[in-house]
Formats: structure tokens, sequence, C-alpha cells
């Protein structure tokens, strides 16, 4: 683990190799992710979302989505 920040390209990568591993197309986990961040159906790009709102918050609020 590091402290260092994720840049949009890694959270493109893992995103995109956990659908694959979860047999989804990437689109299956972008969309609900965004609404989840966001609150929206549109956004800013979601990997520059995952960027700018860092692992922490992401986490937080995709926890609050699921519950």
């Amino acid at each position: 683990p590091t402290d260092q920040p994720a840049t949009a390209e890694q959270c493109e990568t893992v995103v995109r190799e956990l659908a694959e591993a979860s047999g989804l197309k990437a689109g299956d986990l972008i969309h609900p992710v965004r609404v989840a961040l966001t609150g929206q159906g549109r956004s800013a790009g979601i990997f520059d979302v995952l960027e700018m709102m860092g692992l922490p918050r992401v986490i937080a609020r995709l926890r609050r989505a699921a519950s």
C-alpha cells in the first residue's frame, strides 16, 4: 500500500480488471459507480472523479450506496 493518491489511469486499470474478472462489461460497473459517487447519471470522466475524490471518500460513498 502507498500513501500516494491513485491516478485516473490507475483507477481505470483497476475498474476494467475488476469488470473482466467478474465477467462484466466495464460500463456495467462504471455507471453505478458514477451514480453512487456523484448522485448523477452524467459527470466528468469517472476515472478523473475517482482520482479527485480520493480513495477514502470513494470507499465511504460506495459503502453508503451499497447499504
